[in-house]
């Protein structure tokens, strides 16, 4: 086994592999048009903004304090119950004041992925212990 194992470089073993790690990483992009459809209007989205304001009511941030006239009353609306939940032609009526959230980009997108996308308290807590275990 030890004799096959030092034959390699001949048999061109170590050169393939040599090869391999230093080819080149080649990425590629495609330009894709999706087509997909509205399903809220805009009059939803305002009337939640007006309502809870332009701070995310999980960690605080403010695009305006942050990024000035660029930021101002930017924030993302955040449906307490899922819209996923909603069956195709079914309507629902919804309280802006209970069934809605503004978020910032970065807490929209991690309520997304815990088991219960309403429950922001459970996400202020995992940013909370996040801080204060780099504070420690």
């Amino acid at each position: 086994m030890i004799s096959l194992y030092d034959q390699l470089p001949f048999l061109g073993g170590a050169d393939l592999m040599e090869e391999i790690e230093n080819a080149p990483v080649d990425l590629e992009e495609k330009k894709r048009l999706k087509i997909h459809q509205k399903f809220e209007g805009r009059a939803n989205t305002k009337a939640v903004k007006k309502i809870h304001g332009y701070q995310c009511q999980v960690c605080n941030f403010d695009f305006e304090r942050i990024y000035g006239e660029l930021g101002k009353e930017y924030i993302e609306a955040h449906h307490l119950i899922p819209y996923a939940d909603l069956e195709a032609g079914k309507s629902r009526r919804l309280d802006p004041h209970k069934d809605f959230a503004v978020l910032c980009s970065n807490c929209h997108r991690m309520i997304h992925k815990m088991s219960s996308p309403a429950d922001l308290q459970k996400l202020r807590e995992i940013i909370q212990q996040e801080i204060t275990t780099i504070k420690c």
